[in-house]
């Protein structure tokens, strides 16, 4: 039998909630560096969050070692005393490759009324955890990147569904992750520190949610709603042959979405 190498598309089963509209170019305008920082203990890490389509507010994230800082009035500062935030630690037991957890609850954002609340959330890494199988891949990747700490952003609105990241801190503001919350959603596939990998002749599962694209690596904000649980995404793979290059397709309907 010839090789196959599969190409992966997503269609709709029903009417997205929201027609998603590029928003690439706006999210990279917003994409400014800080007007003012502190001084640093470490080399600092940034993230930005945007809120609401068209965007209305930008939110910088600075990670300097354990203090994290939050533009949290989005005045472009992240200086202001009150604004930096250290963390509860949580600490797990020895036969776990998380070794602690670290959750910085920053509440209110912007000073307004029903502002959307903030809560953060970075692992620690256990290096010399002894891996089965299926993480020895990723206990490597970690390994090779010490800077990975894998965050989930959580942003939570009254009356709207909780939306959250699992992203990325960068070494620059321009090469900041971008989060857009408050946006249009869309399809997106759930995203994991090993990339997804089809591979010809075995069974395969991934997972699919709804959610809204960002800016950069590990950018598509995930939406919690059981609002539209009728909604079935659906598959289209296009499997070519290596040895003669044909194109043999399928397709799926997906029983669930997360």
């Amino acid at each position: 039998m010839a090789r196959c190498t599969p190409v992966l598309f997503l269609g709709l089963a029903a009417l997205l909630p929201c027609q998603q509209k590029d928003a690439s170019a706006e999210l990279a305008a917003v994409r400014k560096a800080p007007a003012a920082e502190p001084k640093y203990d470490s080399k600092p890490r940034y993230l930005l969050i945007a809120i609401g389509q068209p965007i209305k507010h930008a939110i910088w994230c600075v990670i300097d070692g354990k203090l994290l800082y939050v533009d949290c009035d989005g005045d472009g500062r992240v200086d202001a005393t009150n604004e930096r935030f250290t963390p509860i630690v949580s600490k797990l037991n020895d036969d776990h490759f998380i070794a602690q957890t670290h959750t910085y609850k920053v509440g209110a954002l912007l000073r307004v009324q029903d502002a959307p609340e903030l809560e953060l959330t970075l692992k620690q890494w256990n290096l010399e955890y002894k891996a089965n199988a299926d993480l020895a891949e990723v206990m490597e990747i970690l390994r090779a990147n010490l800077a990975l700490r894998n965050p989930t952003v959580a942003l939570k609105r009254k009356g709207k569904p909780e939306q959250f990241a699992m992203t990325e801190f960068a070494e620059s503001p321009a090469t900041a992750t971008v989060l857009h919350f408050g946006a249009p959603t869309t399809w997106g596939v759930v995203e994991n520190i090993r990339p997804f990998r089809f591979t010809a002749g075995q069974e395969c599962s991934f997972e699919v949610s709804l959610g809204t694209p960002g800016l950069g690596a590990w950018s598509f904000v995930y939406t919690r709603t059981l609002e539209r649980a009728d909604l079935r995404p659906e598959i289209d793979v296009a499997f070519v042959t290596a040895v003669e290059g044909k194109t043999l397709t399928g397709h799926w309907e997906l029983p669930e979405w997360c």
